[in-house]
This record gives C-alpha cells, sequence and structure tokens, in this order.
C-alpha cells in the first residue's frame, strides 16, 4: 500500500490565500511537512496530524522518512510557500526527483501579491527571482540590463542580495539614485511593511529578505 503526497503551495502566509485544493490536500494528510512560515500559514488545519518542521540541516533526512512512511500507506503534504514552481531551483528538486508522483498544487506568490498592490500587468514586467541556489551574478546582470533600458523589475530577494544591497548594486552599476522603487516586505502577514522611496533612500533601509522589490515604478 502506497499513500499520497502533494507538494502544496501556500501562499504568501496569510491562511486566507490558501486555495480550496490546498486545504483539501492538507486535510487529508496524514503528515505535514514545511518550513516554520509555511507550517504556521496552516495553523488551522494541522490538528490531529503529525507535523515535521524542515530546516536546511534536515531536509535530506525528512524526505527519507517520507519516502518511509508512504510504504505504509499514510498521505503526507510538504508545504511550500508561495507557488510551488516559483523560485523552484531553491531547493524543490530534491523533492520532484525523489518523488516523481507527486502532485503539485499551485498557490499563490507574494509577487502575484506585489504586482497586484502595484497594478503591474505581467506583460509589462521584468520578472526575477534571487531564491535560487546558483551563483546570483548572472541574475545581477540581468537585472541592471533591465532597470537601463528602463524596464520595470519586479524581484524576489534573498539572503545573499537583501533589498538594500540591490540598491547599491545598482547605484554602483550607474542607475539614478532618483529611480523610483518600492518593497513588500512581509505580504499578508500582521507585520506586513510597504516602503516607497528611490534607490537612495532604499541602500540606507534594512528589510528581511522576505521582500518584494519593484524598481522603476
Amino acid at each position: 500500500m502506497k499513500g499520497k503526497i502533494w507538494v502544496v503551495g501556500v501562499g504568501p502566509g496569510s491562511p486566507e490565500y490558501f486555495t480550496q485544493k490546498a486545504r483539501k490536500a492538507i486535510k487529508g494528510s496524514d503528515i505535514l511537512i514545511g518550513y516554520d512560515l509555511c507550517l504556521n500559514a496552516a495553523r488551522d488545519l494541522i490538528h490531529d496530524k503529525t507535523i515535521i518542521e524542515m530546516t536546511w540541516s534536515n531536509r535530506d533526512e525528512t524526505l527519507d522518512y517520507i519516502k518511509k512512511e508512504m510504504t505504509s500507506g499514510k498521505n503526507c503534504s510538504i508545504l511550500r510557500s508561495g507557488d510551488p514552481n516559483f523560485s523552484g531551483s531553491s531547493g524543490i528538486e530534491d523533492i520532484y526527483d525523489r518523488f516523481p508522483d507527486a502532485e503539485i498544487i499551485p498557490g499563490i506568490s507574494s509577487v502575484q501579491v506585489a504586482a497586484a498592490k502595484s497594478k503591474l500587468s505581467w506583460d509589462k514586467i521584468v520578472l526575477l527571482t534571487f531564491h535560487v541556489t546558483e551563483d546570483l551574478e548572472n541574475k545581477k546582470q540581468s537585472l541592471l540590463d533591465s532597470v537601463r533600458r528602463r524596464e520595470i523589475v519586479l524581484l524576489l530577494s534573498e539572503s545573499r542580495f537583501m533589498p538594500k544591497d540591490v540598491a547599491k548594486f545598482l547605484l554602483s552599476g550607474g542607475v539614478d539614485e532618483k529611480m523610483p522603487t518600492t518593497v513588500y516586505e512581509n505580504l499578508t502577514l500582521k507585520n506586513e511593511r510597504i516602503f516607497h522611496g528611490n534607490l537612495k533612500e532604499l541602500a540606507g533601509k534594512d528589510f528581511t529578505y522576505l521582500s518584494v522589490v519593484i524598481i522603476g515604478k
């Protein structure tokens, strides 16, 4: 007997952004696994289930545990913030490689929420994520090239390239310090914070890695 496994996008953080299909998968699971932010988003649905908080250090061990439990018929949901296939190279390939039969349930990403708040159409922006495992230099160059072309760029920052690092990098590349800039931090959460300003101002401000940065609007 083999259990089912779902990779579930749980949205940007607030339970209000769960899809009905995500809720159904979580309710039908015996085991829920995810990073702290994901589990907290699902807090109203996790009663009477085995809960495992995933970290970077225990990821392989956790995925091996899931595989073993599935052989006994248990169902499992691996919770991913936002949409599982956006910023996918940040650890998601390990899941897909181990569980090729997993059903992927898409979710709402923080970039979608940021675009909605800024009234931006997808066909009018350059979308970049720095939530990747590879070297960031090529992506940084893509960012700089797009801003120099006066395109609107929406990007997900990362611990190696925080919002103020984005500003400093663009300024060092000769971008106008008055370039309009917006940062959405902790979108949909109680501590959500929004900054509207320019690159020079952003270079002196601290935000967490849970930030979406918009350059050029």
